[in-house]
C-alpha cells in the first residue's frame, strides 16, 4: 500500500488529485486496513500500465489481492480461535462446579460408610485434599518465581 502510495503521488503530477485515492492512514485497525487495501486496488486496476512504468512488479494487483484474502482467512481463524477460547474457558468452569459437587457428595458417603473406621477417615483425609493448580507468579500474584498455592482444602 506504500508504494501504491508513494507512486500516486507521483503519478499525481500528471493527473492532479489522483493522490487522493491512494492514501494510507497512519493508524488502522485490520478492518480499516482492509478496506484501504480493496478501495487501493480497485483505483489502481485501471491504472495499471501507469504503475508498472513507475517500477512496481506487474503482477502487483494480483499480489495485493492475494494478501487481501490472506489477511481476510487470519482475520476469520484468529475470531474462530477466539470463540474456542471463550468456550474452553466457560467449559473449565462447568467441570469445576460439577466436581466440587461431587467431592461434596463423596465426602458425605465417605463419612457416613467408615464412621466407625478412624484409619479409613484419616486416609481420606489426606486424599480428599484438592490443590490449586501451579500458575506463573504473574498470575498468583507472586514475585518472580512459580508457586503452588497453599493446600486448598474442599470443605462441604
Amino acid at each position: 500500500l506504500t508504494a501504491l502510495q508513494r507512486t500516486a503521488r507521483v503519478l499525481a503530477l500528471e493527473q492532479p488529485g489522483l493522490e487522493k485515492s491512494f492514501r494510507v492512514p497512519l493508524r488502522m485497525t485490520d478492518t480499516m486496513l482492509l478496506t484501504t487495501a480493496r478501495s487501493m486496488a480497485a483505483q489502481a486496476a485501471p491504472l495499471n500500465a501507469a504503475f508498472t512504468r513507475h517500477e512496481l512488479p506487474a503482477g502487483f494487483l494480483t499480489t495485493l489481492q492475494t494478501q487481501i484474502t490472506a489477511m481476510e482467512d487470519v482475520i476469520v481463524q484468529r475470531s474462530e480461535a477466539r470463540s474456542g477460547q471463550v468456550t474452553a474457558t466457560a467449559s473449565i468452569g462447568q467441570a469445576i462446579e460439577q466436581g466440587s459437587t461431587l467431592i461434596q457428595r463423596l465426602e458425605v458417603l465417605t463419612r457416613n460408610k467408615y464412621a466407625q473406621e478412624p484409619q479409613t477417615l484419616a486416609a481420606w483425609e489426606t486424599a480428599r485434599r484438592v490443590t490449586k493448580a501451579r500458575t506463573t507468579a504473574a498470575a498468583a500474584g507472586a514475585g518472580g518465581t512459580k508457586s503452588s498455592a497453599n493446600g486448598g482444602e474442599v470443605k462441604p
